[in-house]
């Protein structure tokens, strides 16, 4: 055979060496960058990132390359970046982290010291995330770093997840990934495929997709293998068997020996068989175990696990490597195949009579010696996976239960749950005695729960405990019982089930016995008392919540006292108390600082933001939320950024700080931990500002996103804003009816206190009545008394059953929000006054809200006009709100200013300038004239808004039909209406049909 398997010349690819080149040196300027290269079996991607490393590391970059494992089920967390960071020392991991160092401990056995155990599970893995992103930047502080991760085809959860985090989260970084990963593995449901697809809509991502070699290039990779030109009969039947793949090409001229006249297997993986069949029995049996053994194995492990003795297994060895077969890793003991694909053909050439036992030997080699694995860490996961294949069920069971922990230790969750459950499925196979020590089906039911949770996964945590609650027997065991609903409340909260989930609390409290330990029954009914809090019922919130206060005070748990603490805050500020709901947040936060609780700390937070909110401290509320935003970033807590986001975005959009609040939103929403409520509230913040730049359609399908993630929402906490969204969508599209179905169905019913009403019903009430207005302005213009009528008294009640008392308890925005509908209920009878108007303005603008400030500007101008005001006042408050629209991007208001403008003939541009000069000589011109309307066409207009028809309304004014409709025409171009109907509509509120009967139009 030839003396070489590989070109030792690379060959091809120029577009891709470019572009891997290009991102290298971005990287070097501060601008990271993410490469996905995908191409199928052997195609040449590794080769590809092979060569990419040598020209960067040649060129002074830094680089580091790790593979990801296939394990079968038994997934090895994070093993293409243990595998790359293998290399990083202590020291240096030190240097970059500082005493932050040891909270890799349990992931990286370089560092030493007792490995950090995070006192809130929920956020361990995004804390992970954040140590592992600041050593990679920190690695590439002086020269770019290049980080290769090889078959992403493979890779856990875990890795997937935080390559993700790394895209989303990289800026300034002298970071370049590369990552790769096989084509002709994405079959439908590859859980890359989800992976893949958000990381093409993401900036500094790009995927290179690697094709065959053509002739000319495959002639340059024969010629480098043979070390001469090859035939072209050689060429062509290699070119027609292999197609062009650079591997396969590889093993049929190793295998045929490059000689013209050797026929070559039919089939690929024969081919590599037939290679393999050509070496020693001794080196076809190291090479059996190691193929077992996984992609990379220590000398010691195929030692212990082979039959042979050490001279014929060293042998055996020298064979495979002098064959191209297994690499030897440099400074190490660890051989691997030279690709994969050599690996999977001899593990499926395996009989069942010799995988078996293989894979046990294996497993008793690596539970006597852990260190003879070459992952470097905990073994549990190879164990399951070994045990598993050689049919060791009790040993799998046992495997399996310690690799959840072992998982659990680097907060990789999601393979912590996989782990668990194969345990849980592994028990009735397992005799008592094997299993007496360990935990019971319960406890991995429950920590498969649990896990699931942290990994996302709300409903499979529910359904997991579900399962374990069908094991208990309540009465003979009341406590677990109790414990287990109290985790599954938790879980159909998180996934959006509300009344699910206070029902599930509900039985946690009934079953938890009066005698139970203080802590664990404070536990319960603290929970429930946070769910009752969060559905608006703060008068059972805060009494459920002291109770449960006193007993966790009487434990001695200081940190059950401060959730419970966060808890009473808001629930004291729902029923209007909340300058002691204020005082309980502080005392809640210092106890979270205390004990370290950094989930219940950025709770604290979100309360604490969303009581100065209802205080009417906008400003100070949106601050607080930006702490906690920059606390959690600090701090890794990504379970509970999302939330933090959308909070703040939602006061920073009241602010009229748009654009500020659309980013914060689009990082709430690509968060993978943004599930559930957390989700909703980010998508309806998001709904509401397109529905008020003017984008209904986006609107609409935001809202009933939101409403699928969460699924029962219940409070108006929960649903307003959905309404809101809804009804500001319809509004601003000219469709008030619908605004009226909407409304009504969000104000029928809801048990909540009045001040939590007020403060999340408020806004609906205003939309309501400024709908009920249109219609009725609408039905005036067109003669319809009944439809007037019929508005104008909905309008009403609108107003009458949303009378808060203007008390030190009631928001001070919901006020104002009652007192925006209350004009516009004033403009549905036809009586609003500019002076109502604008003092409302002026109220809105001291409280910091500009959009608002700028709508009822807006009625302002409306009314002067509508009142023959003077044009320099009117100029002056449409180009006062005018200006807002356009900073906000409000189109919908924008227009509505500019149609007015329009009609009015007033110039936005120089409004200072308006009013004429002889204004106060010859008086106001009226409304007629300042729209340009002759006394004709005011006459045609008045008898239109009356319902006439053409006809009737010719034979009234003696002129023919098409004389009416030229008059038609010419009104709807003045007055920038688009039908008759919303030509009557803007004529009442102009005024013009007053000018009508005072006869007061220009002159034909």
């Amino acid at each position: 055979m030839s003396s070489r398997v590989a070109s030792p010349d690379f060959v091809g690819r120029e577009r891709e060496l470019a572009h891997l080149s290009e991102a290298v040196s971005a990287a070097g300027d501060g601008r990271p960058a993410f490469v996905l290269v995908g191409g199928e079996s052997g195609v040449g991607k590794s080769r590809l990132v092979q060569e990419i490393a040598r020209r960067s590391a040649a060129d002074g970059a830094r680089v580091l390359s790790g593979d990801c494992v296939d394990l079968g089920d038994a997934e090895l967390a994070y093993s293409p970046l243990v595998g790359a960071l293998r290399g990083v020392g202590g020291e240096e991991l030190e240097a970059v982290l500082g005493a932050n160092a040891r909270g890799l401990a349990a992931l990286l056995p370089q560092v030493e010291g007792q490995a950090e155990v995070s006192t809130a599970a929920p956020l361990a893995q995004g804390r992970m995330f954040e140590l592992l992103f600041g050593l990679l930047g920190g690695l590439g502080g002086e020269r770019p770093l290049l980080l290769v991760v090889e078959d992403v085809h493979w890779a856990d959860r875990s890795t997937r997840d935080f390559l993700t985090f790394l895209i989303r989260n990289a800026r300034s970084e002298r970071l370049v990934v590369v990552a790769t990963y096989r084509t002709d593995e994405m079959h439908r449901r590859h859980p890359l495929r989800p992976f893949l697809a958000e990381a093409d809509r993401a900036p500094g991502v790009t995927r290179l997709v690697l094709d065959r070699f053509t002739r000319d290039e495959l002639v340059a990779q024969l010629t480098g293998i043979l070390d001469e030109r090859p035939s072209p009969l050689l060429v062509e039947e290699l070119f027609a068997r292999a197609e062009g793949n650079p591997f396969f090409t590889e093993e049929l001229v190793a295998a045929g020996g490059g000689h013209r006249d050797l026929r070559l297997p039919e089939d690929v993986r024969d081919t590599l068989m037939l290679r393999i069949e050509t070496l020693t029995r001794d080196t076809q049996s190291v090479l059996r175990v190691a193929a077992a053994a996984g992609p990379r194995m220590r000398h010691g492990l195929l030692q212990h696990a082979s039959e042979l003795p050490e001279d014929a297994l060293v042998a055996g060895l020298r064979e495979a490597v002098v064959h191209h077969i297994l690499v030897h890793e440099p400074e190490s003991d660890v051989y691997m195949f030279r690709h994969a694909l050599l690996r999977e053909a001899i593990a499926d050439d395996l009989l069942p009579g010799e995988r078996g036992p293989l894979h046990a030997a294996l497993g008793r080699a690596l539970s006597d010696d852990p260190a003879l694995s070459a992952s470097g860490r905990g073994v549990a996961a190879e164990l399951a996976f070994h045990w598993s294949a050689a049919h060791d069920l009790p040993a799998a069971f046992t495997a399996s239960a310690q690799a959840g922990v072992e998982a659990e230790r680097v907060a990789a969750f999601a393979e912590a749950n996989a782990h668990f459950e194969r345990a849980a499925e592994l028990w009735d196979a397992v005799p008592a005695e094997r299993r007496a020590d360990g935990p019971s089906r319960i406890e991995l039911l429950r920590r498969a729960a649990d896990a699931a949770q942290l990994s996302g996964d709300q409903d499979r945590a529910a359904a997991l405990t579900r399962r374990a609650l069908a094991l208990v027997d309540v009465e003979r065991d009341p406590l677990t019982g109790a414990a287990l609903h109290e985790r599954l409340s938790r879980y159909l909260w998180v996934g959006g089930l509300s009344r699910d989930a206070l029902e599930a609390s509900g039985t946690a409290v009934a079953l938890m016995p009066s005698d139970a330990p203080p802590a664990e029954r404070a536990r319960v009914l603290g929970t429930q008392a946070h769910l009752l809090m969060l559905l608006g019922r703060g008068v059972e919130a805060a009494e459920r919540s002291e109770e449960a206060l006193a007993l966790a005070r009487a434990a001695g748990n200081r940190a059950e006292e401060g959730r419970i603490l966060n808890t009473i805050g808001p629930s004291l500020a729902i029923i209007g108390r909340h300058d002691e709901g204020i005082a309980a947040m502080r005392v809640a936060r210092e106890i979270a600082e205390e004990v370290g609780d950094l989930e219940e700390l950025t709770r604290a937070y979100v309360n604490l933001g969303e009581i100065l909110d209802q205080r009417g401290h906008i400003a100070e509320a949106a601050a607080v939320a930006r702490d906690g935003v920059a606390r959690a970033r600090l701090e890794g807590l990504r379970a509970l950024l999302p939330l933090l986001l959308a909070e703040m975005a939602h006061r920073l959009m009241r602010l009229g700080r748009w654009d500020e609040a659309s980013a914060a939103l689009d990082e709430a929403l690509l968060a993978p931990q943004a599930i559930g409520v957390a989700r909703a509230t980010a998508l309806l913040g998001r709904a509401e500002l397109d529905a008020l730049r003017g984008d209904g359609t986006a609107t609409e399908r935001l809202v009933a996103e939101a409403d699928a993630a969460q699924r029962q929402a219940v409070g108006s906490m929960w649903t307003a804003p959905a309404t809101a969204a809804r009804a500001a969508a319809a509004i601003w599209d000219g469709r008030p009816a619908d605004v009226r179905a909407t409304v009504a169905q969000q104000l029928a019913g809801g048990d909540e206190d009045d001040a939590m009403a007020a403060y999340y019903l408020g806004p609906i009430v205003a939309v309501g009545a400024r709908a009920e207005a249109d219609l009725a302005t609408r039905a005036r213009a067109t003669g319809d008394a009944q439809g007037e009528a019929e508005a104008i008294a909905r309008a009403g009640r609108l107003i009458q059953e949303a009378r808060w008392p203007a008390s030190s308890d009631t928001p001070p925005e919901a006020l104002l929000q009652l007192a925006t509908a209350a004009a516009d209920e004033q403009r549905a009878r036809g009586v609003a006054t500019p002076e109502t108007w604008a003092e409302l303005a002026a109220r809105w603008e001291q409280f910091g809200v500009p959009f608002q400030a700028a709508y009822a500007r807006w009625r302002q101008a409306e009314a002067t006009l509508a009142a023959g005001g003077a044009r320099g006042d009117v100029a002056e408050v449409l180009s006062a709100a005018h200006v807002v629209s356009v900073a906000l991007g409000a189109r919908p208001l924008r227009a509505e200013l500019e149609a007015l403008a329009r009609r009015a003939r007033i110039p936005l541009e120089d409004a200072d300038a308006v009013a004429s000069p002889d204004d106060a000589a010859t008086g106001e011109p009226s409304a007629a004239e300042r729209v340009g309307l002759t006394a004709r066409e005011l006459d045609v207009l008045r008898l239109a808004a009356a319902g006439s028809t053409n006809r009737e309304i010719g034979e009234t004014l003696f002129i023919s039909q098409k004389t009416v409709s030229v008059h038609v025409s010419r009104i709807l171009a003045k007055l920038d209406a688009r039908s008759r109907v919303e030509a009557a509509g803007m004529a009442q509120r102009l005024g013009l049909l007053d000018d009508a009967v005072a006869g007061g139009a220009a002159a034909d």
